[in-house]
């Protein structure tokens, strides 16, 4: 078994399409009104649903990337995020 899609609640579908596209650089897919899915390397697939009561958890939504360029990516992102922990190399990897 494998993963084929994810789709995360977010309360600001606008909003957070600003910082998946601007920031991130993600390609937009299909859409619909509160709903965006995007093109993403790999197998899966990844969307965003707005649902304005939609209240967070700490570390409820935990989402990992893989990528070469780790400190680039922190450049980009962490004047835009809440930050829990930054990246760091960590007991079973970084």
């Amino acid at each position: 078994m494998e993963f084929q899609y994810v789709t995360i609640a977010v309360s600001d579908l606008e909003h957070s399409r600003a910082f998946y596209e601007d920031i991130l650089g993600f390609k937009p897919n299909l859409a619909s009104e509160r709903w965006q899915s995007y093109e993403i390397e790999g197998n899966a697939g990844f969307g965003i649903n707005e649902d304005a009561n939609t209240k967070r958890v700490h570390c409820s939504d935990i989402i990992n990337f893989s990528l070469l360029d780790i400190d680039s990516l922190w450049e980009k992102v962490r004047d835009h995020v809440r930050v829990e922990i930054p990246p760091q190399v960590m007991p079973w990897g970084t």
